[in-house]
């Protein structure tokens, strides 16, 4: 009696397939990755937008604030926005960074402010919000 079994080309073709498979699922896998986080730091800057307004509702002088307007002033990094807005931006550590470092600084146009991610690591894409609320992915530093 014989005993039947796969050669040796039938099983690299199927790993040659499974290789391709798998690569194709990764790649796919990655772009919906970075667009999720596209997605988180515009949410982030629809929040801070949100949190600025409350902040100048609250305030007596009617102008929207910034860590560097605050006596002391406050660092400009997630941590210091959240300090400053009561917002809880994820701050990260040196070991495991946060995904995105937002910046708020104010505009050049008058009681206006600056709102901006910026990708940690891989491309270094930003985005950025002013006070009338239109995200615009921006490579040039506009703010």
């Amino acid at each position: 009696m014989k005993r039947r079994s796969f050669t040796l080309i039938e099983l690299v073709i199927v790993i040659i397939i499974i290789g391709v498979l798998a690569t194709l699922g990764l790649t796919h896998y990655f772009g919906y990755r970075e667009r999720a986080l596209d997605r988180e730091a515009q949410s982030n800057l629809l929040l801070i937008n949100a949190a600025e307004r409350i902040a100048r509702m609250e305030s007596n002088d009617n102008f929207y604030v910034t860590p560097a307007t605050q006596v002391p002033p406050l660092p400009p990094t997630n941590a210091g926005i959240n300090t400053l807005l009561r917002m809880s931006l994820p701050v990260g550590t040196v070991a495991n960074p946060a995904n995105w470092n937002y910046t708020l600084t104010r505009s050049t146009v008058p009681n206006d402010f600056c709102a901006q991610a910026t990708r940690n690591g891989s491309d270094g894409r930003s985005f950025h919000l002013h006070a009338v609320p239109t995200i615009v992915q921006c490579v040039c530093g506009a703010c």
